[in-house]
C-alpha cells in the first residue's frame, strides 16, 4: 500500500487539479452550445429512446462512444448542457492517469508525471474537456493502447497482447483521425523487425491484431454497409478535393505541414470553437522546454549508440530510458513517428492547423516538454550543488506559470463575445426562455427556421412546443391561452399575432445577437413576442390625438448609472401615419441621453399594433456618473417619422411641455 501511495499520489494530485480546472463553470466556458455538440445530444436521446446504433449519420457521422456515454450522462441528470459535456470533462480526467501510465511505460516514472502535468494543465486538452465533442475521447484509448502494448512487449504474456488488442480496437469507436494508427503501428513494427526485435513480437503481435480485428468488426460492417456516410467527410475536407486545393495539390500539403509543425509555438487553430484563436499549443516557457525535448528525442533517434556524438552538448547528453525491454532509441523514435503520422489528419485536410483532427497527437505530444523538462531537471542536479532542490523548483516554476498562464487565456476566452456567438449562445438563451415558459403554463411556437438552424433548441428544450414552417402563421389559438412566440425577426413576424382572439397583453424583445461563421457582422437572432389575455381596465393615463393611449409608467433603478422606463399603450384605431416614441433624460430643460426608437428594440413599431391590445414598452436609460440624479426628468412622447413633428398631448395626469410627458425620477410605481 505505501509504494502504491509514493507512486500515485502524485497522480492523484494532478487528477484532482484536472478536475478543479475541468469541472469549474463546465455547461457554462464556453457559453452556448454549439449545433454540433447539440446534435450528440439529439442522438443521446435516441439511445435513451431504446436505438443502438453502431454509427450516427447525422451531421457527418459520427462514431459512437461519446454519444453512448453522453445518453447515460443525460439519462441521470437530463437535457441539459451540463449533463452534455460531462461525459468530456471526466474522459478529461482519466486520461491523467493513462498519460502517467503511458509515458512511464515508455521512459521511466519522472517522464511520466511530467507527461501527465503538461497533459493536466495545457490549455488544449482542457479545453476539450468543456466541449462535447467526441474527439476528446481519442487521446484516453491512445494512451490506453501504447501503454498496455509496451507492457505486453515487455512482458510477452499472452494476455497483456490481448487486453492491449482490445482497447487498440475500441479506439476506432472514439473519433475518425483514429485510421491513421494503423499506419504508426505497421511503420513501428517494421522498425522492430529491421532492429531484429521481431521474436519479441511473435506470437503476441498475432495475438493483438486478432483481438483489435474482433473488436472492430462490427464497425467495420457498418462502415461498409454505409460507404458513403462514413467516408464521406474526409472527402470534403480532403486536400485532392479541388476546391480545397485551388488545383495545387503539393503546394497545398507542403503549406499545410509547415502550418502543422508551426502550430506548437507559433500559431494554432483558428476556429474559437476548438481554440482560443491562433493560441498555439504551448505557452511560451513550455515552448522552450519542448524545443529541448524535441531536440533530446531526434538527436537521440539519429544517432547509432549513445556516445556516437562526443560534441553534444552535456545538457542534452542524458538518456531517460530506464523501464522498457527496448532499445534506447526506440521509445523517443516511437514519439516523433506517432506524431508526424497523426498530423497527417490536420495536413491533408482544410483549415490546417485544425485541432480536433489533429487531436491523435495527444497525449503522446505531451511526452515531449516532459522529456525537455526532465532533461534540463536532471542537468540542473547534476551540475549545481543544491541542484536537487533546485531542479525541483525548475519543475514546479514552469507547470506553476503554464497553469496561471492557461487560466488566464481560457477566462478571457470564456467572456469574449466572439466566442458566444461561435457556440451559437443565443440559441440557448432561447431554449431556456422557452423552458421557463412551458413551466409556466404558456403555449410556446418557435419558427422551424431557428429550429433548423440550431439544433440545440431541439435538445434543451423537453416538453413538446409547436414549430412554425417558415411565412406560415400558427394556428388559431384558443381563447385564453397565454403564449410566447420565438419568431425570425426579419420577415413578417407580426403575422403571429393574427390568430390571437381577443385583446392581449404584447411584449416584443429582440433576441441576444449572434453571428454565423460567414457573417460579417452580427444580427438579432430572433425576436420574442409574449402574448396574455387581458381586460382592459385601466384608466389612461395621458391622451394622445392619434388615438394611443399611455395606460401606466413605472421607472425603475437598476443600478447607480441605469434606470428602467416602463410604459403601457393601446391604441384606439389603425394609425394613419407613421409614428414612434421619443424618450429623453433632460436636465434644466436640457436633453442629456435619447432613448428614441419603435417598440420591442425597433421591431414593433405603432403602425403594427392591434387596437385593443396592451403594449408593453421598456427601454433602459444610461445615465453618466456625473449627472445630479435628484434633477433628472424622463421626457415621454410620440412623434411623426417623416415630418418629425410632435403628436399632441390632449390630456395627460402628468405635466406636459411642449407635447412632452415630464416624468420624475425612480421611487417605485409611478403613475396608475
Amino acid at each position: 500500500m505505501r509504494k502504491f501511495l509514493r507512486e500515485w499520489a502524485p497522480v492523484i494530485g494532478l487528477m484532482l487539479l484536472a478536475g478543479v480546472l475541468r469541472l469549474y463553470e463546465l455547461g457554462a466556458w464556453p457559453p452556448g452550445l454549439y449545433h454540433d455538440e447539440a446534435y450528440y445530444g439529439l442522438d443521446a436521446l435516441r439511445v435513451i429512446g431504446g436505438e443502438r446504433p453502431l454509427y450516427f449519420a447525422a451531421n457527418n457521422g459520427r462514431e459512437p462512444f461519446f454519444i453512448y456515454l453522453a445518453a447515460l450522462s443525460i439519462d441521470w441528470l437530463g437535457r441539459t448542457i451540463y449533463a452534455l459535456r460531462l461525459p468530456s470533462a471526466l474522459i478529461g480526467i482519466m486520461t491523467i492517469p493513462v498519460t502517467y501510465w503511458m509515458a512511464r511505460e515508455l521512459f521511466n516514472r519522472r517522464v511520466g508525471l511530467l507527461a501527465a502535468a503538461f497533459m493536466t494543465v495545457t490549455l488544449w486538452p482542457i479545453h476539450l474537456s468543456l466541449i462535447s465533442f467526441r474527439a476528446g475521447t481519442l487521446p484516453l484509448f491512445i494512451a490506453l493502447s501504447i501503454a498496455a502494448g509496451v507492457r505486453a512487449y515487455r512482458s510477452g504474456r499472452w494476455y497483456d497482447w490481448l487486453i492491449a488488442g482490445a482497447l487498440y480496437g475500441t479506439s476506432f469507436y472514439t473519433y475518425l483521425a483514429g485510421r491513421f494508427t494503423p499506419v504508426v503501428l505497421v511503420l513501428f513494427g517494421l522498425g522492430l523487425i529491421f532492429a531484429r526485435r521481431f521474436k519479441r513480437l511473435w506470437p503476441g503481435a498475432l495475438i493483438f491484431v486478432v483481438a483489435a480485428g474482433i473488436v472492430v468488426a462490427p464497425l467495420v460492417i457498418t462502415a461498409v454497409a454505409n460507404w458513403d456516410v462514413v467516408m464521406g467527410r474526409p472527402g470534403d475536407v480532403s486536400i485532392l478535393n479541388p476546391v480545397i486545393n485551388g488545383g495545387d495539390v503539393a503546394g497545398t500539403a507542403i503549406g499545410n505541414t509547415v502550418k502543422a509543425l508551426g502550430m506548437f509555438f507559433w500559431q494554432g487553430d483558428r476556429i474559437p470553437r476548438h481554440n482560443v484563436p491562433y493560441r498555439p499549443v504551448f505557452d511560451w516557457l513550455v515552448t522552450i522546454v519542448f524545443v529541448f525535448g524535441l531536440v533530446r528525442l531526434i538527436l537521440g533517434a539519429i544517432q547509432r549508440r549513445r556516445t556516437a556524438l562526443p560534441s553534444l552538448p552535456d545538457f542534452l547528453d542524458y538518456t531517460p530510458i530506464t523501464r522498457v525491454a527496448l532499445p534506447n532509441k526506440l521509445p523517443g523514435v516511437f514519439v516523433l513517428l506517432w506524431i508526424a503520422v497523426m498530423l497527417l489528419p490536420t495536413i491533408l485536410a482544410e483549415d490546417t492547423p485544425h485541432f480536433l483532427r489533429a487531436v491523435g497527437i495527444l497525449p503522446v505530444l505531451m511526452v515531449i516538454p516532459a522529456v525537455g523538462l526532465d532533461t534540463l531537471a536532471q542537468w540542473v542536479s547534476a551540475r549545481i550543488r543544491v541542484g536537487r532542490v533546485l531542479s525541483w523548483v525548475v519543475i514546479v516554476g514552469v507547470l506553476a506559470v503554464s497553469t496561471a498562464q492557461t487560466i488566464v487565456d481560457y477566462t478571457r476566452y470564456a467572456a469574449d463575445p466572439n466566442t458566444a456567438y461561435a457556440f451559437e449562445s443565443a440559441a440557448v438563451t432561447l431554449a431556456h426562455s422557452a423552458r421557463g415558459a412551458l413551466a409556466a403554463g404558456y403555449r410556446v411556437a418557435i419558427d422551424e427556421r431557428l429550429v433548423r438552424d440550431y439544433p440545440s433548441i431541439a435538445f434543451l428544450v423537453e416538453r413538446p412546443f409547436e414549430s412554425v414552417p417558415d411565412g406560415v402563421q400558427p394556428a388559431a389559438l384558443p381563447r385564453g391561452d397565454k403564449t410566447l412566440f420565438f419568431r425570425w425577426p426579419y420577415a413578417e413576424w407580426w403575422r403571429a399575432l393574427t390568430p390571437l382572439d381577443g385583446p392581449h397583453a404584447v411584449r416584443v424583445t429582440a433576441g441576444p445577437l449572434a453571428r454565423g461563421d460567414r457573417d460579417v457582422q452580427p444580427f438579432y437572432a430572433y425576436v420574442r413576442v409574449q402574448a396574455e389575455p387581458v381586460a382592459l381596465t385601466l384608466a389612461p393615463e395621458a391622451r394622445f390625438a392619434n388615438g394611443a393611449q399611455l395606460l401606466g409608467h413605472s421607472i425603475e433603478r437598476l443600478s447607480d448609472t441605469q434606470w428602467r422606463l416602463r410604459t403601457l399603450w393601446s391604441i384606439t384605431g389603425t394609425l394613419s401615419a407613421d409614428q414612434t416614441f421619443f424618450v429623453h433624460l433632460a436636465l434644466a430643460g436640457q436633453v442629456m441621453i435619447t432613448a428614441d426608437g419603435d417598440n420591442g428594440d425597433g421591431f414593433y413599431p405603432m403602425r403594427l399594433w392591434r387596437p385593443g391590445d396592451v403594449i408593453v414598452d421598456e427601454r433602459t436609460l444610461v445615465i453618466a456618473p456625473h449627472l445630479d440624479r435628484t434633477q433628472l426628468l424622463i421626457e415621454l412622447g410620440l412623434y411623426d417619422r417623416a415630418t418629425t413633428q410632435r403628436v399632441t398631448v390632449i390630456d395627460s395626469a402628468q405635466a406636459v411641455v411642449n407635447n412632452a410627458i415630464l416624468l420624475g425620477g425612480p421611487s417605485g410605481e409611478i403613475g396608475p
